[in-house]
């Protein structure tokens, strides 16, 4: 059988509790299923963001290290184009 992945992309400039619920909410309906967290380096539709990507991706390490199917998908961060 497949394994189920969640893709939640965005700036994360912070990341706040309406991230976290949907995550929460994915792994209650899905247990198995893996959830991956792709920040963005330069978003597309909306205006840059206010920390860094080093910043960002600091506060979502902080945020869900309780969440053991959280991926923290990097490869966003190293894009030189917006996402």
């Amino acid at each position: 059988m497949k394994k189920l992945i969640g893709i939640l992309g965005g700036t994360f400039d912070p990341i706040h509790r309406g991230h976290i619920l949907i995550a929460e909410q994915f792994q209650h309906y899905f247990p198995d299923a893996e959830i991956r967290f792709i920040p963005t380096k330069i978003p597309l539709l909306k205006d840059p963001a206010q920390t860094t990507s080093e910043q960002r991706l600091e506060m979502l390490q902080i945020a869900l290290k309780d969440f053991p199917n959280i991926i923290i998908d990097q490869r966003e961060l190293q894009r030189e184009s917006p996402s």
